[in-house]
């Protein structure tokens, strides 16, 4: 049986891990979406709500849309759109880790 957290997110994949805390694809069962869920180690001020609203006031394409912030069986959780192109790290790592290249319109 899928692993569900917080009663509505079905796990579906590990998306990676760091030092922040390990990140899954699930699916939304309220929503009915595919979103990214990381479950965080730590949190400023022992509320996922005050990172979710730095996240919030952040808004940037280059920053995923916070959908969700609370708490799983004690263990604080974020939950975002899904990113769709791949990781920071996917592209390097594309490049042989020699770098990206800088774009013209975001100079």
């Amino acid at each position: 049986m899928p692993r569900i957290i917080a009663g509505r997110y079905q796990v579906q994949a590990l998306l990676g891990q760091g030092a922040q805390g390990l990140t899954f694809r699930v699916f939304d069962q309220h929503q009915r979406e595919i979103v990214a869920l990381k479950l965080l180690k730590s949190i400023a001020f022992g509320d996922p709500w005050y990172e979710a609203a730095i996240l919030t006031q952040l808004r940037d394409e280059r920053i995923l849309p916070v959908r969700n912030a609370d708490f799983a069986s004690g263990t604080p959780y974020i939950v975002t759109e899904l990113a769709q192109h791949g990781t920071v790290y996917d592209k390097l790592v594309a490049t042989g880790l020699t770098g990206l290249e800088r774009s013209e319109e975001r100079l």
